[in-house]
């Protein structure tokens, strides 16, 4: 799992976030999903975050260290694919940029 934790500043007021999650489905087929937060969703999503970040593998097959409300919030955050059950988060990563958008 990559979990590293890079320089990130928590003051994210103005500013846009973009959160990637990437998920094994079956011992080595993943998937992953994009996904644009504000700063509210981000400051409810931290805590979740950094406990997967410290969980063991499987981390959210047994996702007993959750509380049924953080595993209720960030499951639809969760990528997915038909027929298949995500067991461990490999990776989150977090991107926050100003809210310029510039279109080519």
């Amino acid at each position: 799992m990559n979990f590293e934790k890079q320089g990130f500043s928590e003051e994210l007021s103005g500013q846009s976030i973009l959160m990637t999650v990437k998920a094994d489905v079956n011992d080595g087929d993943y998937i992953s999903e994009q996904y644009e937060l504000d700063a509210e969703d981000f400051k409810l999503l931290k805590p979740i975050i950094d406990k997967i970040r410290t969980a063991e593998n499987h981390n959210w097959e047994d996702n007993s260290y959750l509380t049924d409300d953080e595993i209720e919030v960030f499951e639809e955050y969760v990528p997915w694919m038909d027929n298949e059950e995500v067991h461990t988060i490999e990776e989150i990563i977090i991107i926050a940029y100003d809210d310029q958008k510039f279109s080519y």
